[in-house]
């Protein structure tokens, strides 16, 4: 992990973004959804590997919001709309097996991290939406409620995040929050390897 003098130059949102620039880079590529010739397969077999993923690390972020923070992370969980699309698609969501290799969340730092990656997706989903309904018909109504984040209230929650994140940031914790965010974003990688 980084040192704690390297973390107390700029803003720590620049910091995470600059520090986590590689893996993010790399998750994009692995789970290109604008792609030329993308299938609607394609699109459902990420959503099965976010649910694999997503299901336990949500689980995990929730245990530490609702005590450290209660009330601020039922209205983002990303599961939720990602089981509509998956019903959408006539995939149960029972039947998919879970991962076991999440990063461990076990207090507000480590849940900050996470929260970083899993937010700050929602931003670039908003042009993987509008690519999906142009290319494969796919409608935040109609098996695109994921990608299509929190729609009009998309940025001002993640600028309530960041908001969040700078205020319970300290410079002990800041190497945790940095941590957890690079093994959330392969955690992600490892989900797109084949099985």
């Amino acid at each position: 992990m980084p040192s704690t003098t390297e973390l107390s130059t700029g803003t720590l949102r620049s910091f995470l973004r600059n520090e986590t620039a590689d893996l993010h880079a790399a998750v994009e590529r692995a789970f290109d959804l604008t792609r030329p010739g993308i299938s609607r397969n394609d699109y459902c077999a990420t959503l099965i590997t976010f649910w694999e993923i997503l299901v336990p690390l949500e689980s995990s972020i929730r245990a530490i919001t609702d005590r450290e923070l209660p009330g601020y992370y039922p209205r983002r969980m990303r599961t939720t709309m990602l089981a509509r699309d998956l019903k959408c698609f006539g995939i149960r969501c029972d039947a998919i097996r879970l991962r076991t290799d999440i990063p461990e969340i076990l207090d507000l730092p480590s849940a900050l991290g996470a929260l970083y990656v899993i937010e700050g997706s929602t931003l670039g989903g908003q042009v993987i939406s509008r690519h999906l309904e142009r290319t494969l018909g796919i409608t935040p109504e109609q098996g695109g409620a994921f990608f299509a984040g929190y729609g009009a209230e998309t940025e001002s929650l993640w600028r309530e995040y960041l908001d969040l994140l700078e205020s319970h940031a300290t410079e002990e914790n800041r190497p945790q929050i940095l941590y957890t965010a690079r093994e959330v974003f392969q955690c992600f990688l490892r989900g797109a390897l084949p099985v």
